[in-house]
């Protein structure tokens, strides 16, 4: 997410040629009227005369909700003009919660923001983003086909539209604080759902200058997360997540995370996980038959049984599927023990009293 100038190409008169140029982009990607709503062109300039020196991006998590993030964005601007300017810029984001988007400038709160939903996308500008979902744990992709989303909105953004007024030769700081609701991949071949965020970087290459870019991921302290970033990321400790970069990437920024929580044998692939709670259950199993050597007694069996019934019941990992199968066939099932168990009984009192 960057700041980008928004450019309204209202009174161009100047050269056909020149009207051509810009129509032509126009009627191909259409703009939601903002300022000139009889232009409907969205550019980005690409000459601010202004210097984007950093820019620092926090993702946030609080709690055990994974599906939502609180982003903070910092940017340092700077003049590269000897007299004033004063401007709109526009931040592009995926998704955000119109209630919870902030805007600081020195440390002033800047109420005069516009929120807009589906915005086209701009003439001169498209986002770089691989529509892979990458499993963080075995970091294989995942079939986004049969279970997940990516984003709200693939064919749009969400923007925030606010002044900037920057004084000659001196930098200005600007924060913007907001909700970010992650896509997500819920499907029966993962254990836990893996979740999805996605950053817009590629805007603020707009901006002149070379800036540094400052990545940042803080989960909850204590948490127990898997993840994985198309941008390198250093683990500064189990809950923390750190880049540093020299320039704006040439793409946009997503990352994919998930609770290991449950993930007792390191992968979150719902075949692997119970290939292995079956092998190991098989092997634990083998008691029985080694318990009926040295006493035939029911209650003996039982016992070398338990532990591998106990392994299976607390690690076995079932889809939802099965879960609403079992809720709906549970009573039946029940019931037919039940008979069989009433008359294996009933043949064992027959066969004591014959």
């Amino acid at each position: 997410m960057k700041k980008v100038l928004f450019e309204e190409m209202t009174v161009i008169l100047i050269l056909a040629a020149a009207l051509l140029v810009v129509a032509m982009p126009a009627a191909a990607n259409m703009a939601q009227p903002l300022d000139f709503p009889a232009d409907q062109v969205l550019l980005f300039n690409e000459s601010p005369a202004v210097s984007l020196v950093e820019e620092s991006i926090l993702f946030k998590f609080a709690g055990e909700n994974l599906y939502k993030a609180r982003v903070e964005v910092s940017y340092i601007l700077e003049n590269l003009l000897d007299e004033d300017q004063a401007f709109d810029v526009m931040f592009v984001t995926p998704d955000f919660e119109d209630a919870k988007f902030e805007v600081f400038i020195d440390d002033q709160r800047i109420n005069d923001v516009t929120l807009e939903e589906r915005i086209g996308w701009p003439a001169n500008w498209q986002p770089v983003v691989t529509e892979e979902i990458i499993d963080p744990v075995s970091e294989v992709p995942l079939d986004i086909s049969r279970g997940g989303t990516w984003s709200p909105h693939r064919d749009a953004f969400s923007g925030a539209t606010f002044p900037v007024y920057l004084k000659a030769g001196k930098p200005t700081d600007i924060r913007i604080a907001y909700n970010s609701r992650s896509g997500y991949y819920r499907y029966q071949d993962v254990i836990n759902a893996v979740h999805t965020q996605l950053y817009y970087l590629t805007p603020a290459r707009f901006w002149d200058g070379s800036a540094k870019v400052n990545l940042r991921i803080e989960f909850p302290v204590g948490s127990s997360t898997a993840i994985y970033s198309n941008i390198p990321l250093e683990k500064e400790n189990n809950h923390t997540f750190t880049a540093a970069l020299d320039g704006v990437p040439d793409s946009e920024w997503t990352f994919s995370y998930t609770d290991t929580k449950g993930l007792i044998f390191g992968t979150n692939n719902l075949k692997k996980h119970n290939t292995v709670v079956f092998l190991v259950t098989a092997l634990l199993l083998m008691a029985v038959p080694l318990s009926r050597r040295y006493s035939k007694k029911a209650f003996v069996t039982g016992l070398a049984a338990l532990p591998g019934v106990a392994f299976l019941l607390a690690t076995i990992k079932v889809t939802y599927g099965f879960l609403f199968l079992m809720y709906l066939l549970g009573p039946v099932i029940l019931f037919v023990a039940a008979v069989v168990l009433i008359y294996i009984g009933y043949k064992k009192v027959r066969g004591h009293t014959a």
